[in-house]
């Protein structure tokens, strides 16, 4: 009872000072405060999340442009290597013939050399490129972490590991990834030649939220992942009614997993713990 007396009279003592409810409209407006604070402060690394996205996919696309550059070149060196290699074992008759083997020789050396000048300069560019995007990505995971969002320091390594993890870090903070499906889409279907039947807008639509929609429920990396997605995206196909022919589809559900796997938001699906 005492207790309760000396309660009351601090409650009175409140109200007649007018600090009680001034108080509660405080607290009140700090949560409020607090709320817009926190969601602002979402948006903001969420864009900035998008961003690393674009970035990353970047460096993807330089990687893929350089191993494929290099590859043009490696089958040129590798041509003319034989070519030298024919002429060195050939029997030469006359000296005549001896010489003009040798000039061949020479000249391919010289062809050697340039292709071999042309895959550093290949090289040094790559890296340029490389380390100037990694750059925009540090300087993104700065604003992130001064905005009060959580960072990877090593978002920038070339690990299958940290590849995912920050993979999966991406999918999660980013909320258009119904646009990105909805763009690979589009593509895949578009790198498909003499397509008997074009889909439209609003069917690649429904097939990248429905799409997004069995993402959200599957499991992180695993080796069924490859399996049971290009299954469901057969289902999606037949269920939708478009008429396409079984190899236009094989080839539409190739292209989209090959681009999945390409695109830093996408490849966790196909990568393993």
């Amino acid at each position: 009872m005492k207790f309760e007396f000396f309660k009351k009279i601090e409650e009175a003592d409140d109200v007649q000072n007018g600090t009680g409810e001034t108080n509660a409209s405080q607290d009140t407006n700090t949560d409020v405060n607090q709320q817009q604070t926190d969601t602002e402060t979402n948006t903001e690394t969420t864009e900035m999340s998008q961003q690393l996205v674009a970035l990353v996919n970047r460096k993807t696309q330089l990687k893929t442009q350089y191993d494929s550059d290099i590859k043009v070149i490696n089958d040129q060196i590798t041509l003319l290597q034989k070519q030298r290699g024919d002429l060195q074992a050939a029997n030469v008759e006359n000296n005549e013939q001896a010489q003009i083997n040798k000039g061949k020789i020479i000249n391919i050396n010289v062809s050697l050399n340039e292709l071999a000048n042309r895959k550093l300069v290949k090289k040094t560019a790559y890296q340029k490129n490389v380390r100037d995007v990694e750059q925009q990505m540090l300087l993104i995971n700065k604003e992130i972490a001064e905005a009060g969002g959580d960072v990877d320091v090593k978002c920038v390594d070339e690990s299958k590991v940290i590849d995912m993890r920050f993979s999966r870090k991406l999918y999660e903070a980013v909320l258009n990834r119904t646009d990105e499906m909805y763009a690979m889409i589009k593509m895949s279907f578009g790198e498909i030649e003499n397509l008997s039947f074009q889909p439209s807008s609003t069917n690649c639509r429904t097939f990248a939220k429905n799409i997004i929609a069995f993402l959200n429920k599957l499991g992180w990396g695993s080796g069924e992942n490859e399996e049971k997605f290009k299954t469901f995206v057969y289902n999606i196909i037949d269920a939708s009614h478009i008429s396409l022919g079984q190899a236009e589809k094989d080839k539409f559900v190739n292209n989209l997993t090959n681009a999945m796997k390409e695109n830093q938001l996408f490849k966790w699906l196909f990568m393993e713990d």
